[in-house]
């Protein structure tokens, strides 16, 4: 009987781990990837800067990931300098983009990429929390996964194309 008591309550424990972990994805906006680039128009075919961090083997395989995904792309790597914002600044007020991706690098002036919803920010580092914000196409989750995966997991949930061939290059490039 006390054993049956608890596995009932390890199962219990399970579930309620479970669920709010799934609470912590919906709240940081995973599963609402794409809710407004649809309406924006982000396909294959649009011309995308992807912008990263600079020396880095997670922003590497983040912008691999991309320029796999797309078939009109300018990939930029940035350092974290005194130059960064102006550069970041630069390509996301370019008209010749239709989309930039910023992964594994965020701007320190939010205001750079506030209010432009064509600046996709696919970050990890938790200084970039306070630019966290779904309804503007940024994503900052911290912890839980790296650059790289994270614009993986962004591609096969907004394209519905499986990169299974890159899991462990993924893997092995967290940082």
């Amino acid at each position: 009987l006390f054993l049956e008591s608890l596995k009932i309550h390890l199962g219990i424990y399970r579930l309620k781990k479970l669920l709010i972990e799934s609470l912590k994805k919906k709240e940081l906006g995973i599963n609402l990837l794409d809710f407004n680039l649809r309406r924006l128009g982000l396909t294959k075919q649009s011309k995308i800067c992807s912008i990263t961090h600079a020396n880095c083997m997670d922003g590497t395989i983040a912008a691999l990931i991309l320029e796999q995904t797309f078939r009109n792309i300018t990939c930029v790597s940035l350092k974290y300098d005194n130059q960064k914002d102006d550069s970041i600044r630069h390509y996301v007020e370019s008209d010749k983009y239709d989309f930039v991706f910023l992964t594994d690098i965020s701007p320190t002036d939010a205001d750079i990429i506030k209010d432009k919803n064509r600046a996709i920010l696919l970050d990890h580092h938790g200084s970039a929390l306070y630019l966290h914000n779904p309804k503007e196409n940024k994503y900052v989750i911290p912890d839980k996964f790296s650059g790289s995966s994270l614009t993986k997991r962004f591609i096969e949930e907004y394209f519905g194309l499986p990169l299974k061939h890159l899991t462990k290059l993924v893997k092995y490039s967290q940082d």
